[in-house]
Parts: structure tokens; sequence; C-alpha cells
């Protein structure tokens, strides 16, 4: 038990809370997970596979808000947390005029398919950055991602980290203007 992390745990309590059991059965399911070996194995692969980077896992270039905020915690453990501060910065970099954030990037040498919705900034100038159709939750994402990293390193001054003339900050709080989307088929280059 003692190398499942903390949000490991936490994951899987979450998810007894939610299920629908008697007590008893919250109960006895909780111990039959705390008490199972494999999640030491999980666990440890799970961390493996951090330390090769942001993305969702290998085959899958992509750096996404959502899944960097379902990690980051441990990837501050099993990498620099310069480095993870860095992936988180990007988003920045690459937010648009307008004030939208981007769902997820990749740099541009692993950008190899077509997408008629792919955003570019000069301050990102080696990423793509992309939105989703069908998903709302990667910038609030992005903002919890923020505060997990900021809680789990102590270090505040990403928010003071000026991107383009503008703090990360003040950047966060121009991200909740209404997004205007893009017409299929046109590109956007940032200025």
């Amino acid at each position: 038990m003692n190398k499942i992390s903390s949000h490991t745990v936490g994951v899987l309590i979450a998810a007894l809370l939610c299920s629908c059991g008697s007590p008893k059965s919250d109960k006895a399911l909780a111990h039959r997970i705390l008490e199972d070996r494999t999640l030491d194995q999980v666990d440890s692969m799970a961390r493996a596979l951090l330390t090769e980077g942001f993305n969702a896992g290998s085959g899958y270039s992509q750096v996404w808000a959502r899944d960097l905020n379902t990690f980051i915690e441990t990837s501050c453990e099993v990498v620099d947390p310069a480095q993870v501060r860095g992936a988180l910065l990007i988003f920045f970099e690459m937010q648009q005029d307008n004030g939208e954030i981007i769902d997820g990037y990749v740099t541009r040498d692993q950008f190899d398919w077509e997408d008629d919705r792919v955003y570019f900034s000069p301050l990102a100038p080696n990423h793509a950055g992309f939105k989703n159709t069908v998903e709302t939750d990667q910038e609030t994402s992005l903002i919890q991602a923020i505060c997990k990293y900021v809680r789990k390193t102590g270090d505040a001054s990403i928010l003071d980290e000026v991107v383009g003339g503008i703090s990360v900050r003040e950047r966060i709080g121009k991200s909740h203007r209404p997004a205007t989307r893009l017409e299929p088929g046109k590109r956007v280059a940032v200025l």
C-alpha cells in the first residue's frame, strides 16, 4: 500500500462513495481494494508512463488539459516540476486573443494528420493546438491543474509568469470570455 499514490487511493475511495451499495458492502469493497496488491503494479506502471511525457500514453502524442489535470500531482513526483510547469505554460502560450484556451496541443513535428481546427501561436512556434467540439471541461481542467500544481509544488509564481506580456493570472481571467468557434477549414494564427 505504501507505493500507491494518494491520488490513486482518492480515486478509488471516490468511486466507492458514488456506489449504490450498503455501507457494509462498501466497507468490504474498500477493504478488498486496499488489500489488492496488483494496485502497486498499476501505480508503478502509471509512474513509469508519466516519466515519458504528459500525454495520455504511447501512441497518443497530444497533451490534453483534462488528462494533465488527472495525473499532474503524480507527474510532479516522477519528473522535474519545472517540466510540468512548462507543459502548463504552453496552454497559455497558445491562448487565443479572445481568451479561448486550447484543449490540447502537440509538437509540430508530431502533427501529421488532417485537422480543420488547428491553432498556432508565435509564442509557441513548435506546437499546434486543438479544440474538441464535444467536450466542455478542458478549460476548467487547466485551471484545476494549475491549482494542483501550486498545491503540490508550492510554486505560486506560475500565476505571475508573464506569457506574451500578460501574466498567467490575467490570462486565466481572460479565459472566461465566450469563445468564438472557428469555421470548418479555417486555420488560426495568434499574434
